[in-house]
């Protein structure tokens, strides 16, 4: 039986080199104090011998894990993967790695449980329950929420409002006249601000708004059937997201509804290849991103953790 080859460590590079421990991991750390030429020999022992450093074990030591945690509620919505990407690209530059958190609800378990992880900070797409309010009060742990507004964490969210209103606005423009907005739960601030704008156009055009919010445990797919049912003779749907649009799309098309024109949310298609072009309401991913780094590293370096921010990322339609 082969035996199983042992970890290198940093007693092992010592013996090889004649250095003591403490030598060899200041000058694997690149101390000022160690020599070039020192430095030159235990690097080269380290690589031939195979030592990985421990990044774990070192941030224990020094309090720095250099990881940043990322919480959301849906794997398969292509929203959260492109604002991943540019989050992963910042934080290389930074010298830092993220781990991804999953839960329906921004509970006490969750946040706990990303907190034993010994990570530096959060960035969220859930708001945060009243008991994780409560203790962020208490521990101060760098927290920033994206895509959503909150009053008590900083936030970096969209101009929703905005952003329903030129959809809608859009819509008329083009003379649409039967147009409706599908929308997540109404109780989803974020859902019924995007109504709101909408809302806002079909009145300025003395149109009465068609709104509609999906009802707590439904799909979109029954959405979809009630309101062919009830309005044939609708000619347009805003939908909450471009992961709903696309949705919708799907579902019309099984039902030979091609010619309803559909308007969607995030525009994911400048990061990710859609099948098709989607006319949506789009920002500046990356700007978003950056900003909510930026707060959340103001938190972890500054000495007043009572910071809380928001900034509110302007939206643009994209035909």
């Amino acid at each position: 039986m082969q035996k199983t080859k042992k970890k290198v460590t940093l007693k092992d590079i010592a013996l090889e080199t004649g250095y003591s421990v403490n030598c060899v991991s200041r000058a694997l750390m690149d101390a000022s104090d160690i020599s070039r030429q020192t430095k030159e020999k235990i690097q080269e022992v380290a690589n031939r011998l195979g030592y990985v450093p421990n990044i774990a074990a070192a941030s224990l030591k020094n309090g720095n894990s250099k990881i940043i945690g990322i919480l959301y509620d849906n794997l398969l919505n292509p929203y959260y993967n492109t604002i991943l990407a540019h989050v992963e690209d910042i934080l290389n530059k930074k010298g830092y790695a993220f781990i991804t958190f999953r839960a329906g609800k921004f509970d006490e378990k969750i946040y706990k449980d990303i907190i034993s992880r010994n990570v530096e900070g959060l960035l969220s797409f859930l708001i945060p329950s009243e008991e994780v309010i409560s203790i962020q009060r208490k521990r101060l742990f760098p927290t920033v929420i994206i895509g959503r507004k909150s009053k008590q964490v900083s936030s970096v969210y969209y101009d929703d409002a905005k952003g329903g209103y030129l959809a809608g606005k859009y819509l008329i423009e083009k003379g649409y006249k039967n147009s409706v907005y599908f929308g997540e739960i109404e109780d989803l601030v974020i859902s019924k601000e995007r109504s709101n704008g909408f809302k806002k156009a079909m009145l300025e055009a003395n149109k009465k708004a068609n709104i509609q919010f999906r009802p707590h445990g439904s799909r979109f797919t029954q959405m979809v059937d009630e309101l062919l049912e009830k309005t044939p003779t609708v000619d347009s749907i805003f939908c909450f997201s471009d992961f709903v649009a696309y949705e919708v799309i799907n579902e019309l098309s099984v039902r030979n509804r091609n010619d309803i024109k559909i308007i969607g949310f995030d525009n994911i298609q400048k990061e990710i290849m859609m099948p098709y072009k989607l006319t949506t309401v789009g920002q500046d991913k990356e700007l978003v991103a950056q900003d909510a780094l930026n707060l959340l590293f103001e938190q972890i370096t500054s000495k007043d953790k009572h910071i809380v921010k928001e900034i509110k990322e302007d939206v643009f339609l994209v035909e």
